[in-house]
This record gives structure tokens, C-alpha cells and sequence, in this order.
């Protein structure tokens, strides 16, 4: 398996919206990535959605910060006309976001521990 990064982005938003700055509620990052299996000789596409809330006290004095994640899959826009799909301007591959083949959704809790915690894993 071959895994490429193309495409890399990050941005904040908050209460006045995408790139709110140092007052932002949330850190947005999409990247999206070329995935060659050599054994299937298939070439897929994907993009990684991550957001990240802006840390909080949780109840046991640490901080919380929650974050979900989006995976979505993509064939290459006309993988049956040509053979390993088409190529865009600049070389960046072609596929339809409108036609995610598997989508996989996660939330994540990050909780901070104290310092007796991690001295004692």
C-alpha cells in the first residue's frame, strides 16, 4: 500500500465564523490523500476532516478538548473509461465528492492526566 498527502488545509472558526482568530471555538483540518494497493493495482482517493474544540476544564481539574473526525472514500472519477483514473490541472487526480464510496464518522474525548497518572502507566 502507497499512501500520498496532496492536499493539506486548516482553518479556525468560532462565533464570528470560519477564521476567527485567537478567539476561535474550533481548529478545521481537511487533508486529502492518494492510495495506491498494489496488490488490488487499484487507485483510491480519501479526505480526512478533523475538528478540534478549544480546550476546557473538565471535572477533574484537567483540561478536555473534543474533536470529531470525518474519513471520506473516493474511486477515481472514470475508472472504467481510463485506466487509473484521469489527472487535473497540475497533475492533482480527479474524483466526485458527491460520490463518497464509505464515509466513516468518530468522535474523540481527550481528557488530560495528572502528573501522578502518567508516572504511574
Amino acid at each position: 500500500m502507497d499512501v500520498t498527502a496532496m492536499r493539506s488545509r486548516t482553518t479556525t472558526r468560532g462565533e464570528g465564523g470560519v477564521g476567527g482568530g485567537e478567539d476561535s471555538d474550533a481548529v478545521v483540518t481537511c487533508r486529502q490523500y492518494l492510495q495506491y494497493n498494489v496488490q488490488q493495482d487499484l487507485q483510491t482517493y480519501y479526505k480526512e476532516i478533523r475538528s478540534w474544540s478549544r480546550p476546557r476544564p473538565s471535572s477533574n481539574s484537567g483540561l478536555q478538548v473534543e474533536g470529531r473526525v470525518r474519513v471520506a472514500a473516493f474511486l477515481p472519477y472514470n475508472q472504467n473509461r481510463e485506466e487509473g483514473g484521469i489527472q487535473g490541472r497540475g497533475g492533482a487526480p480527479v474524483y466526485d465528492e458527491r460520490e463518497a464510496v464509505a464515509i466513516y464518522d468518530y468522535t474523540l474525548l481527550l481528557t488530560s492526566i495528572s502528573e501522578e497518572d502518567a508516572a504511574a502507566m
